[in-house]
């Protein structure tokens, strides 16, 4: 398996991780619990998205196009 997404925090992680499934790509989310282990303190680089060899290319696509997305318009809801 190779390490494809490194995220700031577990929502980003999950995020890319959902985008991956929804894309029939197998993935691991690894580190996800290892930010409770540090109480209060701001920790980043502990989760990532792990895929086996086979998927790489497709999952780091799939990535590229995740990060490339534009963010739906704002419709003035608050």
């Amino acid at each position: 398996m190779q390490r494809v997404f490194q995220a700031e925090n577990t929502i980003e992680a999950h995020l890319v991780k959902h985008w991956l499934q929804a894309s029939r790509i197998p993935c691991e989310l690894r580190g996800e619990y290892l930010t409770g282990a540090m109480g209060e303190l701001p920790v980043t680089g502990l989760v990532a998205i792990w895929v086996e060899d086979e998927d790489v290319s497709a999952a780091r696509r799939v990535i590229a196009e995740w990060r490339a997305a534009e963010p739906l318009p704002d419709e003035g809801y608050a």
